[in-house]
């Protein structure tokens, strides 16, 4: 890869962690491969990497490529923490600063006007004639009719109340009439995945949003549902709606973020699978937050009247 970059690298690589990709530090560069799922996503990032306004903070792509089944990317290091390991570190001003910075980058995002080739790439998504190519084709699985085909191989995992799957399925069918993904050339750039893992904060500023690859086209408040299964909820999104009051002006707001977080959770069961037997889990675990969701969106309510 570095000899199809033509680059040079001598340094050691050094692993960083990453949820859906292989990623090393070898010097001043960051080397991502992705060997699961749709190996086209990469492809998307660095697509939009190149396209970018400055006012999206993001890393600069080195170099990008297609080895076999691979795809891969090399960017360049931002100095600087992952904002979910610095976040318990700041101070509630310096909380709402990193918040509303985060707000500010996701609205230059969703204001940006692409090419219609960068439109018509994340638009795009290959065949997904199976489960595991559905789950791989996006984080959030919705169209409805894409989310529902998980909801039968969720009902044969273990430690899982099947019912529970069942009505999962229910509330997503339901609430089909309120989904705005169902065109998916539709809405404006939207990252999909920012939580504070793909933040990077220097100490006084959000330096770069990282991971682009499950950019999609769609509507802005899909953006907040990564941010829901989180213990910083409460804090994060309302300063980030303080900041960009269009991510939540949508007049079925509440429902649609539910509706969002009900097909996230479905998806997140089958990839967290094995599930544990017990359920001493993090608030974040999709079997734990399983029967929260079903229970109805107060708990998204509860984020805006508790500010």
């Amino acid at each position: 890869m570095a000899e199809a970059a033509k680059l040079t690298i001598d340094a050691r690589p050094i692993p960083l962690p990453s949820d859906s990709n292989d990623a090393w530090k070898i010097d001043e560069l960051v080397l991502r491969i992705c060997w699961r799922g749709d190996r086209t996503r990469l492809q998307r990032e660095a697509l939009i990497l190149e396209h970018l306004p400055d006012d999206v903070p993001h890393v600069r792509l080195a170099a990008t490529g297609v080895n076999d089944d691979l795809t891969w990317t090399l960017t360049h290091w931002v100095p600087g923490t992952m904002l979910s390991h610095g976040w318990a570190d700041l101070d509630r001003t310096q909380q709402r600063t990193a918040a509303e910075q985060l707000g500010h980058a996701l609205r230059a995002l969703h204001t940006w006007e692409p090419s219609p080739e960068v439109r018509a790439a994340l638009a795009a998504r290959p065949a997904q004639p199976d489960t595991d190519d559905a789950i791989g084709a996006d984080l959030n699985p919705l169209p409805v009719d894409r989310a529902l085909r998980l909801v039968e191989p969720a009902t044969h995992l273990e430690n899982v109340d099947q019912q529970l799957v069942v009505q999962l399925g229910e509330e997503i069918k339901r609430l089909r009439p309120i989904d705005p993904l169902r065109n998916p050339s539709d809405g404006v750039v939207v990252h999909g995945d920012a939580h504070l893992n793909n933040v990077i904060w220097n100490g006084s500023r959000v330096a770069a949003v990282l991971d682009f690859e499950w950019g999609r086209l769609g509507p802005p408040d899909l953006e907040l549902q990564p941010l829901l299964p989180s213990d910083d909820a409460t804090a994060l999104i309302p300063s980030v709606v303080d900041v960009y009051p269009g991510i939540a002006a949508h007049p079925r707001f509440v429902e649609r973020l539910w509706l969002y977080d009900l097909s996230a959770t479905l998806r997140d069961l089958l990839v967290k699978a094995p599930l544990p037997a017990t359920d001493d889990l993090p608030p974040w675990h999709p079997k734990r937050r399983l029967p929260m969701v079903l229970a109805g969106p107060g708990y998204i309510e509860a984020l805006f009247s508790e500010t």
